[in-house]
């Protein structure tokens, strides 16, 4: 799902460190569920209450930081706002 925003594109060795994390903090939970004959079981991961609270500050911490890209922006081309 990762691959379909390349500017998201992240090798496993920084995804699955990350979703250990998470689920530590509790914004994760993870379940196995058996997959087709021959093939190992696959581990799902599903967003808590708790990780919807933490999406939400960090997109707030996210629309920040753009503005305040856009506004440097801004200035570099001489097109100050405020």
């Amino acid at each position: 799902m990762l691959n379909e925003w390349p500017i998201v594109t992240a090798k496993e060795s920084t995804v699955y460190p990350l979703l250990k994390r998470l689920q530590k903090l509790g914004c994760l939970e993870a379940f196995w569920q058996a997959t087709s004959e021959g093939l190992p079981p696959r581990k799902y991961y599903t967003i808590t209450q708790a990780g919807l609270g933490y999406l939400d500050a960090m997109s707030v911490e996210w629309d920040s930081l753009v503005g305040t890209l856009s506004q440097l922006r801004a200035v570099q081309r001489g097109k100050v706002t405020t």
